[in-house]
């Protein structure tokens, strides 16, 4: 679902000369010498989730649940303001706000000014917290996850939603009046027999409440094997780093669906400015960019593309 409306509303989100470069540089990491610090860097607050999906990567998930410490995540903030990072996403496994004390992980962004930080939901955000508290958080981005076309398919997909009381909580805070409020974004994982017109009706529809509405595709959970083409560059492994709860980073986004994952180390014990330029992922970063006629072997077993 890449298209001209999808990049531009991407673009009028920019608001320096330097936001738009890291965004270029994002797009098309090839084009550019390696940062030496992420770009974009995602931080998995906590592992716990109130929905059990079939295609998420937790049904395959060895990793003990936790949640991350609130110090070491503000020193993590600090780290990543330093370094350059212009995007921080606060995702990973699980929902955010099932974090034993999310409040005050909230806090610790509130001395960032250099990064635009993104909060994903599965709308369990909405119905913890009033759209004014969302608003006092310097948060510039919620993405609300909306899998299904409507309550019958949104209640088959997220075992353990409710689609009425998540429509309700997010059009409150759509509604809620602030200049403060952070933009509001709905995203869909396109399902199989999910046609053309479903998802335009699903665009127009979310359209009433959201800013804005995008669509991702499904990835498998099983690796793809011989299947994933050789001539791939990955992208992912010169722009984005994973920081799980623990403070492990992954090597890359595909380790979520290998068995078991490969880590770099942890941002407990090593800058992560050291991680990210770790001889691990820099021999990974050579063989991409080399187009080997065979791929790694973790590339090989990736499901992304």
């Amino acid at each position: 679902m890449h298209s001209i409306p999808h990049y531009l509303s991407e673009l009028r989100d920019i608001d320096s000369f330097r936001e738009g470069l890291d965004w270029l540089y994002f797009k098309k990491p090839y084009l550019f010498q390696l940062r030496k610090f992420p770009v974009r860097t995602t931080v998995e607050f906590t592992n716990h989730c109130n929905f059990s999906c079939s295609y998420c990567p937790r049904t395959v998930m060895n990793r003990p649940e936790g949640c991350m410490d609130v110090d070491f995540f503000a020193s993590l903030a600090r780290q990543l303001e330093a370094g350059g990072c212009s995007v921080l996403k606060i995702g990973g496994l699980g929902e955010p706000v099932l974090h034993d004390n999310f409040s005050g992980m909230m806090a610790a962004l509130n001395g960032v000014t250099r990064i635009k930080s993104i909060l994903y939901t599965n709308g369990t955000l909405f119905r913890r917290f009033s759209p004014e508290e969302i608003s006092g958080w310097n948060i510039n981005q919620i993405v609300l996850s909306v899998d299904g076309l409507d309550a019958a398919s949104f209640e088959r997909q997220r075992n353990g939603g409710n689609y009425s009381e998540m429509r309700e909580a997010a059009t409150a805070f759509a509604n809620y009046p602030s200049r403060r409020k952070p933009i509001f974004e709905v995203r869909h994982v396109i399902l199989p027999n999910e046609s053309s017109a479903d998802l335009r009706a699903f665009r127009k529809d979310w359209l009433q409440i959201a800013d804005t509405v995008k669509f991702n595709y499904l990835i498998p959970l099983q690796p793809r094997g011989a299947a994933v083409p050789t001539g791939v560059r990955c992208r992912d492994i010169r722009r984005e780093a994973y920081v799980r709860w623990d403070g492990r980073l992954l090597l890359c986004a595909g380790q979520d669906r290998q068995h078991p994952p490969e880590w770099l180390g942890n941002a407990h014990e090593k800058p992560l400015s050291d991680l990210w330029l770790d001889v691990r992922i820099e021999d990974l970063r050579a063989a991409h960019s080399h187009r080997p006629s065979v791929l790694p072997h973790c590339c090989q077993n990736c499901a992304f593309r």
